[in-house]
Order: structure tokens, then sequence, then C-alpha cells
């Protein structure tokens, strides 16, 4: 009588463990600094842009693709590049919260608890209850993990924990019985990973490429890579309204990271020789790959879930390490704009993964084999315990823990200007041309908008102080009218007719964006069509469901 409660009860206290670690593992960077959030590498231009975009979600904007309140009002198009679902999250939680330091924690504790869960959720699939929470405090403690947060600020990685697990849950059962459900989930996690952090997107995206091609060669069937397409597929074309003005508008804004940092100055032997943070990069590095090394020779589990899971993360873990190495120069340069992900160190967390998930495998391996026993489970625990220490010591020591963050009293951005422009200008609102009598002034002013009243007895040239882009468009009483790039200040330039006219500005749609985000409407379509095929009685008699398992796919 007692056995079903108590093991609902087991499951729910471990889910609450593991959402409590998750929390507690990044609370304190919002109480480092004197009781105050620290500073990080990367937190000054997140606030900036969190702010600046919650500005133009207020001005009834649902998706904002420029941030008009950046570079004192000239703006800049942060948004077409960068991903946006972190921004999304703190306007979220701004919204319910009110403050914006209050806003950043709650992101941050939420989202590190969901990466907790998801990842047990996924490794509870081939291993027992004990093993898949040891492993998932691993996914949470382990350096790269609270590296991320605590030294770097980095919060759209720390994010994209979430989905990695959650696209392989959703992977893993659809090979082993394929359903529309399973299909849009690991598709729809996918595309939440592209709108997180496309670079982080594209590791992943080539580590689930050689899971299903391990996989499909195990199981002498094609079907884990066919799902494995299907899945980068469905998430891509999610995800296109964004990623694909993201690739295909490259040519209009500066973007000056790959210039910056050079991906083969991020290998290993270059952090471990470099010192500082990146020298304790290096050492991560050393400490994940030798737990990598450590549980995959451990060996795999009895049951065969386990076994698939155990070759695909050792190759994939392997394939990681790989990428952080001067060999991997032979694969990527066949990648195409691979020199986008800039630092190699990122394939640690897809290392993380590995190692999480073996070393839930290895505990698994220990609970099987008597013979022993207490030897073996001393090696996992007291490497994983080591590696979880160096974490805490490493994030612990960050220099910038110490020093309190300073709100910055302009928001200026450079990266992702027009890329003629090398520099913002002092804010003036609008400035006439060429009319002695010529006036002009601002009747509203929003983010993606402007209003400008003008009254001329001539022609003139009306220059408006908001950066020239691709999207931005002019209506003169509600008529086109067309506008131009003033080369030297690099803002909208318009020939103003003679008489009191009304000038309408607006931040539009071009048709590389229009496009994209029909694909994501089409690409939404067909998940409604696969839930439906999933849970809808009539169309699952009409279409049939087959039992993989007897295909020789192993569950």
């Amino acid at each position: 009588m007692g056995g079903p409660k108590m093991n609902i009860r087991k499951r729910v206290l471990g889910c609450v463990f593991l959402a409590a670690l998750g929390a507690a593992s990044v609370a304190p960077f919002f109480f480092a600094a004197g009781g105050g959030m620290a500073q990080a590498h990367d937190i000054t231009i997140h606030w900036m842009r969190m702010i600046k975009f919650d500005e133009v979600l207020r001005s009834g904007v649902w998706f904002p693709r420029w941030l008009g309140g950046m570079n004192d009002g000239y703006g800049v198009a942060t948004m077409i590049y960068y991903p946006p679902l972190f921004y999304y999250l703190a306007a979220g939680a701004h919204a319910v919260l009110g403050g914006w330091v209050a806003s950043l924690a709650a992101v941050a504790m939420l989202t590190a608890s969901a990466s907790g869960l998801c990842f047990y959720f996924y490794v509870r699939l081939f291993i027992d209850r004990t093993p898949a929470l040891v492993a998932s405090a691993a996914y949470l403690l382990l350096p790269y993990h609270l590296i991320d947060l605590y030294h770097r600020g980095a919060f759209p990685e720390l994010i994209a924990f979430v989905w990695m697990p959650l696209v392989m849950y959703g992977f893993t059962k659809a090979v082993w019985r394929t359903t529309g459900s399973s299909i849009v989930l690991s598709g729809a996690a996918f595309a939440l990973l592209i709108v997180t952090h496309p670079p982080m997107a594209y590791l992943f995206s080539i580590c689930l490429a050689v899971y299903a091609a391990a996989w499909s060669g195990a199981a002498k069937n094609l079907k884990p890579g066919l799902i494995a397409v299907t899945v980068g597929a469905l998430g891509g074309g999610l995800a296109a309204f964004y990623a694909v003005p993201a690739v295909l508008e490259t040519g209009y804004a500066r973007q000056t990271v790959t210039e910056q940092f050079k991906y083969p100055e991020s290998y290993i032997a270059s952090l471990l020789s470099s010192g500082g943070f990146f020298g304790m990069l290096g050492v991560a590095a050393v400490v994940t790959a030798s737990l990598l090394i450590v549980f995959a020779m451990m060996g795999p589990p009895e049951n065969s879930s386990g076994r698939v899971a155990w070759t695909g993360w050792v190759l994939a873990g392997a394939f990681a390490l790989l990428l952080m190495t001067p060999a991997c120069a032979v694969l990527t340069r066949f990648l195409p704009r691979f020199e986008s992900i800039a630092f190699s160190w990122r394939s640690l967390a897809i290392l993380t993964m590995a190692v999480s998930v073996l070393a839930g495998i290895a505990l698994q391996r220990v609970t099987e084999d008597g013979r022993g026993r207490r030897a073996r489970a001393r090696i996992v625990f007291g490497m994983a315990a080591g590696a979880v220490v160096f974490s805490v010591a490493a994030s612990a020591a960050a220099s910038n823990l110490r020093v309190a963050f300073d709100p910055p009293a302009r928001y200026v951005e450079e990266e992702f200007l027009p890329i003629s422009d090398s520099k913002t200008a002092a804010a003036i609102p609008i400035e006439t041309m060429g009319g002695a009598t010529a006036r002009a002034s601002m009747l509203e002013w929003k983010p993606q908008e402007r209003l400008i009243s003008t009254r001329s007895s001539e022609q003139f040239i009306l220059n408006v102080a908001t950066y020239d882009f691709p999207g931005w468009t002019a209506r003169i009483d509600g008529e086109p009218a067309g506008l131009r790039r003033n080369e030297n200040a690099g803002v909208i330039s318009i020939e103003a007719p003679a008489g009191e006219h009304v000038l309408r500005l607006t931040f539009e749609n071009t048709p590389v964006r229009r496009r994209a985000a029909q694909i994501s409407m089409v690409s939404v379509v067909v998940c409604a069509v696969l839930l439906a095929g999933s849970f809808w009685p009539a169309a699952r008699a009409l279409f049939g469901r087959r039992n993989w398992r007897s295909g020789g796919i192993v569950a």
C-alpha cells in the first residue's frame, strides 16, 4: 500500500532537491559584493540591452529588433543579431518583480533549477534515481557551469544549459517510439537553444550529429540519424524568425567579436599558458577531460539504453574535447562560419554534459556490479567531489565578486552599429539643412518610431538623429517617401517638401525578415499537426502508431 506513495515522495523530494541546489548554486552571485550583485565580464552590456529591450516591448513592439534608446537615441541593431530569449525572460521577471537585480536573480535561479531538472528527466531514461540525482548535481556544479556566471555573467549561456538535455530527452524518446509530441518537444527545445545562444546551439548540433551517428551505427539503422535531422530542421524552422536575418544580414552591421578573439588562440594549451581567468579555464578543461576519461573507462551499464547513451556521450565528449585542440582545424575548415564560435572553451558546456551523463552511468555500473563496488563508488564520488570543490573554489576566487555592479550612466554599444559608422554622436533631436525657413519638431518618439512635423516655404533636407539601417521606412502625410543616409554621420536623411507636413519614420521588417517570420509560422503549423497526430484519437487511428523497438532500435 505504501510502496507507490513512497516512490512518489522520493520523486518529489528528488526534484525539490535539484531545484533547491540549482537556485543555491547561483544565488551567492547576487549578494557577494557587500550584499549586492557582483560585477562580471558581460553583465554591463546585458544590463543595457535588457533595459532598452524592455523599453521597446513597452512601446508595443512584440519583437524588438532595433534598440532605439541606445547610443543617446541614435539606436543600434543589436536584436537583429543577438538572440532575444534572455531579454524576454528578464523583461518578464521585471514586470512581476519591479527591480532589475531581483529580475536577474530570479531568471538565474529559475533557469539553474530548470537545467538540473531537465537533465534529471533525461538521464532517468536509462539510469536509476540515485545515479540520476548525482549526475544532475554534477551537471549543476561542474566548473564551467558555475564559471559562466561567477566570472563572466554570461546569462544566455547559463540558460542554454536548460535546453540541451531537453533536446536529448525528446530525441531519445522519438527514436525509441516515434510520436509527434516527442519530435516537437525536441525540436522546440532546439529552437529555444538557438534563440538563447547560437554558438552553443552550433556546437551542440555537431555533437548531436556525432551521437546520432554512433547510435545509427550501433543499431545498424538510419532512424536515429533521420530523427536528429528532423529535430534540427524543425528547430531551425521555429527559430528562423531570428536566425535567418542574423545570418543573411550580417553585412549590414559591424561585428568585431571574431576579429578580437581568434578561435585558435583559445585552445587548451594557450589557456594554460595564459594565467588568470584564461588559465583557470584551461585547468577546468583538464579537470573535466580527466573526468571524461575515468568515467568512460568504467564501462557501460548492463541495460541496452544505457549502453547507447554511454557510447554516444563518450564520442560526443571526445569530439567536444577535440574542438579545444589544434587537431580540430582539420575538421572545422569544412564547417561553415565556425569562426563565429569565437572561443574554443565554449565546448566545455558540451563536455560538462557528457561527463555528467557518464558520471551517472558509472555510478549505475557500480550498483550493478557487486565486485569492487565500494572502491569504484569512491572513485566516482571522489573525482566528482574534487571537481565540484575546484569549481566552487574557482568561482569564489573571482576578483570581480568583491566589486559591486555599478550601472552605466550612458547606454552605449558600438557593436552592431551600421557598418559605416565608427562612433556615436551627441544627441540632437533633428536637424534641418538647405532651407532658411525650414522648421521641424519631434511630435512623438518611440524606440522604433519617430513622428515629426515639418514646415517650410521650400524643399529642404531633414536629418534625423537616428542611425540609418535597412528596415527604416518614411511616410509623409501617410504616403511613402524615400530616405537616404547622411554619409557624414550615418543618420537618416530625408528630402522634406515645402509646406506643412507630418513625417512618420518606422522600423519595419525587410523582405528577409518577413520571409524568416513566415518560415517560423509554417514550422508552428507543422508542430500543431504533429501534436494533433499524437493526441487526437482519430488521427492516431488514421495514421497508426508503430513500436519501433522491434525495428532494430534499442530502448
